[in-house]
């Protein structure tokens, strides 16, 4: 192992990458605050003012989507998604390796599904308008060509980390 260099493309990439790690907590940590705030001011002003925010469930509903994957990606990045995994822990590890490969390579055919299919209905959707918000409905399917290469990138460093963890020594 060499060391690296103070300006060699390491240290830049490492800072890059936790500056992406940061960027994504922060960002998942605001839209978890912004749709609460939503939800709660549209609860009370309906129910206790009897004046609802006219674009306040429009903007809840794409809010809470942006959360959702922005979120997957927060949680594949320590490779944390919930998962029953009591008997697999039971077989032996390289069996425990190849179905965390085969689980890996499933999540990988479905992110690419949802990259496509986000980038096809963003496109078709970017000329339609949110009705109270006047925004184009496009943005809430923007997510999925935004979030996937960023959940497919932790994906792959959950296998790089596994693949060299393997019991073989790989």
């Amino acid at each position: 192992g060499e060391e690296a260099s103070p300006s060699s493309p390491r240290p830049i990439l490492g800072r890059a990458v936790s500056l992406v790690d940061r960027a994504l907590d922060i960002a998942l940590g605001a839209t978890v605050a912004v749709a609460a705030l939503t939800v709660l001011a549209q609860v009370i002003l309906r129910y206790l003012f009897n004046r609802p925010i006219a674009w306040g469930d429009e903007f809840a509903v794409m809010v809470f989507a942006w959360m959702v994957f922005v979120g997957a990606a927060v949680v594949q990045r320590d490779d944390s998604h919930l998962s029953l995994d009591s008997l697999v822990r039971l077989l032996p590890p390289r069996t425990e390796l190849v179905l965390y490969l085969v689980r890996i390579a499933a999540m990988a055919v479905v992110l690419g599904v949802l990259f496509v299919q986000g980038w096809v209905l963003a496109e078709r959707f970017s000329g339609l308008r949110y009705p109270a918000m006047g925004i184009s409905r496009g943005f809430l399917y923007w997510v999925l060509p935004v979030c996937v290469p960023l959940i497919a990138y932790y994906l792959l460093r959950c296998l790089i980390r596994a693949l060299r963890q393997a019991p073989d020594g790989r």
